[in-house]
């Protein structure tokens, strides 16, 4: 179940971002994202089990965040968020979706291109412990 976050949810958040993400989201990061009118905060559960973040504008969005709980990973809830994204997308009448991610990331990379992003750029040395190369990639309607 895809719902819209809630300020009750940051904390939890927050907590799922730490233990998937580097560098991870902060509660405030996410308190800020729900106070933002260009943005939304997807929640995968009713107790949060994954969570996407998407910031929009004219008829661009992006994902600078998007993680699922270790133990519910490979189930879909990472493709019903981004499908959430991207139904929200469209309806918010976003043209393309932009997101980065670590080069190294294989697992992340093979989901997002077998979701319909490509490969548009590359950011040097954008990430940091270990120090490495941003892939963009974008979806476009």
């Amino acid at each position: 179940m895809i719902r819209i976050g809630t300020k009750k949810d940051a904390l939890a958040l927050a907590s799922i971002s730490k233990d998937s993400l580097h560098p991870a989201w902060k509660e405030a990061d996410f308190l800020a994202a729900m106070e933002n009118a260009q943005a939304r905060v997807f929640v995968f559960g009713d107790e949060p089990q994954g969570y996407g973040v998407f910031y929009f504008a004219a008829d661009e969005g992006e994902i600078p965040s998007i993680a699922v709980k270790k133990e519910f990973r490979k189930q879909g809830a990472g493709k019903e968020l981004l499908e959430a994204m991207v139904s929200f997308s469209k309806e918010a009448g976003v043209k393309r979706i932009f997101l980065e991610v670590r080069g190294s990331n294989e697992t992340a990379i093979s989901f997002y291109k077998g979701n319909g992003f490509s490969e548009v750029g590359k950011r040097p040395k954008f990430y940091d412990n270990p120090t490495e190369d941003g892939l963009i990639l974008e979806k476009t309607f």
